[in-house]
């Protein structure tokens, strides 16, 4: 996805950290999952110790893809944020407005959007937490309210997207580009 707001360093960075962790997290775990079951069939004087330290292995390992999995979905919900941004018609996107478009509380929005800035997922926009708590964006295309007409290639619908940023059709859902 091409969204102007979304930090291609940062994106490209947690890509990498995201499927090494994964890898490493899912062939780790599977490797100790099936040295599980030699130990579970052991014969030997301890065989709880094999299969204790298989367990905490599995754990760790699960815990390490975990991880990648929550880089994922910090990915995705940027490239939300984004998408809503690309949208908007003022400049200015408030907690209230997030929180309508995404259907969840302002609360939830607020740590959302706290925990992605401190990431540095975003560009060409700022959070403002003082006064009513909102994100201000940055007119990057030198006209006037940076906002151009699309017509979707797909249903031939008229939408309104920021210069330089791609998003979703409103009225059928397909792909567009500004």
């Amino acid at each position: 996805m091409n969204n102007n707001y979304i930090n291609k360093v940062t994106e490209t960075a947690l890509l990498v950290k995201k499927k090494v962790r994964m890898i490493i997290g899912g062939v780790g775990a599977v490797f100790f999952a099936v040295g599980f079951i030699p130990g579970v069939m052991d014969d030997v004087e301890n065989p709880g110790s094999t299969m204790g330290l298989c367990g905490f292995m599995v754990l760790i390992f699960g815990f390490i893809f975990f991880q990648g999995f929550k880089l994922n979905k910090d990915l995705d919900l940027a490239n939300r944020y984004s998408q809503i941004f690309a949208g908007d018609e003022d400049g200015v996107v408030t907690y209230g407005e997030l929180a309508r478009a995404m259907n969840k509380g302002e609360s939830a929005i607020a740590k959302e959007l706290e925990r992605l800035f401190k990431k540095r997922m975003f560009k060409d926009c700022t959070l403002e937490l003082q006064g009513a708590p909102r994100v201000r964006l940055a007119n990057t295309s030198g006209k006037n309210d940076g906002f151009i007409t699309i017509k979707c290639p797909h249903c031939g619908g008229t939408n309104k997207l920021r210069t330089d940023t791609s998003g979703v059709c409103e009225y059928c859902g397909g792909a567009i580009k500004a």
